[in-house]
């Protein structure tokens, strides 16, 4: 196990952090989340964490609806992602056992106790920091470091020194990563037979109709991203701009405010009338980008 100096040597925000029980108090805890439930189950997965891993605990992530003030108890999970100083061993692996399960009788329906990822993942994403590493690492290590700058709420621990691996989002990062949500609406519509991403939607309709809005998020947040203007993914950052700017989309995007937190109601026929409306929307996104790069 690395020592508490080599730690803080590599996260120099390490040196001055106490890490006894006194300090097992969320980042931001009282000014940025809004929901009692949330703070709640995310101070007791923090100190699940720390009462096993100690000083091997780098820092605790959160994203998700739950990092965007969006979340609504009972449709949302709580994404919790907590970084370790080292590998993640077979002792680890029972106690994840044992205190998911815990967790998961306290919270239930949040599916949110994750393995710990060790913090030299991230490393794959510099050029030349691990010279053994694969292409596909690098991607992932990318696409973590991203989220994990732009997308998401450290809630305890170090910075992990993201902002060094990941540059700003350009137009390119936008329209690679935007595909995923157009495939997902596509699969969704049942236009491709076959789902190309890693992403599923729930059956229930009011989650789905929820989930379907979002993808509208998402497509404007990259579409912002692509025209140099990207701030975040939260709905009320991304749609207020939007409505303004695009007059032709204004009633698409008012609606979409009311669904992507929390639809009043979520008939088949609704779902398939804001469905229609969503793959037109993101059709011309996808357009965008490729008119302005001229493909």
């Amino acid at each position: 196990m690395a020592s508490r100096a080599a730690l803080a040597a590599r996260f120099p925000a390490l040196k001055n952090m106490p890490l006894n029980d006194d300090h097992i108090r969320l980042n931001h805890f009282s000014d940025h989340f809004k929901e009692p439930y949330f703070r709640t189950a995310m101070e007791q997965h923090v100190r699940a964490y720390h009462a096993h891993f100690g000083e091997r605990l780098l820092a605790v992530y959160v994203w998700g609806s739950v990092h965007r003030n969006e979340a609504v108890r009972g449709l949302s999970d709580l994404d919790l992602h907590a970084f370790i100083a080292d590998a993640f061993h077979e002792a680890d692996e029972a106690w994840y056992g044992q205190a998911r399960a815990a967790m998961d009788r306290e919270f239930p329906g949040l599916a949110s106790l994750t393995r710990p990822l060790p913090a030299k993942l991230l490393g794959e994403g510099a050029a030349g920091a691990t010279p053994d590493s694969s292409g596909p690492a690098r991607a992932i290590a990318r696409s973590l470091s991203f989220r994990l700058r732009y997308d998401a709420t450290r809630i305890w621990g170090s910075e992990l020194g993201t902002e060094t691996i990941i540059p700003v989002p350009d137009r390119e990062f936008a329209r690679g990563a935007f595909e995923a949500v157009r495939d997902l609406a596509r699969f969704a519509a049942g236009r491709d037979r076959q789902n190309k991403t890693d992403f599923e939607l729930p059956v229930e309709p009011v989650p789905r109709l929820r989930k379907l809005a979002r993808l509208a998020v998402l497509g404007a947040g990259y579409w912002l991203m692509a025209n140099g203007r990207f701030a975040s993914f939260k709905g009320t950052e991304v749609l207020p701009l939007l409505k303004n700017e695009l007059p032709e989309w204004r009633l698409f995007l008012e609606t979409t405010e009311r669904l992507y937190i929390l639809p009043p109601r979520a008939s088949s026929e609704e779902i398939e009338d804001y469905q229609a409306h969503l793959l037109s929307w993101l059709d011309w996104v996808d357009l965008s980008f490729r008119k302005e790069n001229h493909v």
